[in-house]
């Protein structure tokens, strides 16, 4: 099978634009794995001033992820600690994910570590089925970190 996913770096200002679209329709994650519930618009706007906030300590790259040619998501990292992603839901299938993956791990090195928030338990399965655990945990902000 060959890979269609390409990881693109970009500015920070496309960031919002692709976090509305992996975003959109996902109504369970807007519902439940966010640090509250939001709307679309109120989680995108979220989002934004997280990764404004962190940009203030880290030294972020943005990326795009593209299927196909097609924009499905985004990446917030700094070197290989991904801050903040999405996919888009219409493109959450095996093959897109498992290629996803394939190209995070080919990009950011068996190294990588994920930034995600402790009610995300879709993004933490999904991270410990592919063997990573929490290392880290601030019961406070309610954040995890995920490395293997």
């Amino acid at each position: 099978m060959i890979n269609k996913i390409e990881i693109v770096q970009i500015t920070e200002n496309e960031i919002p634009e692709l976090i509305y679209l992996s975003y959109k329709g996902d109504t369970v994650g807007l519902d439940e794995y966010h640090i509250k519930k939001f709307s679309l618009i109120e989680a995108v706007d979220y989002e934004v001033g997280i990764i404004k906030e962190g940009a203030k300590i880290l030294k972020f790259t943005y990326y795009k992820t593209l299927y196909a040619g097609i924009p499905i998501g985004y990446l917030v990292a700094c070197e290989d600690f991904v801050f903040s992603f999405a996919l888009g839901k219409r493109y959450r299938t095996k093959e897109i994910i498992t290629q996803w993956w394939e190209m995070v791990l080919y990009f950011f090195g068996a190294g990588v570590k994920f930034g995600v928030v402790e009610n995300n338990k879709r993004a933490i399965n999904f991270f410990k089925k592919r063997g990573m655990k929490v290392s880290w945990e601030d019961k406070q902000k309610k954040e995890l970190l995920l490395t293997f």
